[in-house]
């Protein structure tokens, strides 16, 4: 069985006292949820000012830290326009990443503008894309362009349980 702990979300940093935002708190918690029964992470990279950042001065250490030092597990990141809100420039610094950092996969949210491109790049790069689903233009975009998703993170938004349940059935 896969078990994903993901590490810290989009949350900002003083949203949760134990919200981990540096390198240092991104591996100690790596280690305790894998300690827990985690099989992988998924990570929203941080600045050092901890907004969400794709620079690739940021995936760097980061990548090379879980790497060296962190539980040996799957490590996924974030690819959010939340984390970066222009798809071009987003596009640029995924592909800026050093191969030698490079995550094992990556989440795209196939509702984002530009998502179809950035999991061509993903492809060529070697990194496995895991496709997020979170509306039913979503779910089209991934069967009509065949997308080659090593997962599909279905991820309904909505607030109710009847609703969010009513939107997966979609």
């Amino acid at each position: 069985m896969r078990i994903v702990a993901c590490l810290n979300g989009d949350r900002r940093p003083g949203a949760h006292p134990a919200l981990p935002v540096s390198v240092d708190q991104l591996v100690a918690d790596a280690h305790a949820v894998v300690e827990a029964g985690a099989t992988a992470i998924h990570v929203h990279p941080r600045d050092p000012g901890g907004a969400e950042s794709l620079e690739p001065q940021v995936i760097a250490p980061l990548m090379e830290r879980l790497r060296a030092d962190g539980p040996e597990v799957p490590v996924s990141l974030t690819t959010s326009l939340s984390a970066e809100s222009d798809p071009w420039r987003r596009y640029d610094l995924v592909q800026r990443w050093a191969s030698s950092a490079l995550p094992d996969s990556v989440t795209v949210n196939l509702h984002e503008a530009g998502s179809v491109d950035l999991v061509h790049l993903l492809d060529d790069r070697r990194v496995a894309v895991e496709a997020g689903v979170w509306t039913v233009e979503a779910a089209r975009i991934l069967v009509a362009t065949g997308i080659p998703a090593a997962a599909v993170l279905v991820e309904p938004t909505q607030v109710t349980v009847a609703d969010a349940r009513a939107n997966a059935t979609r």
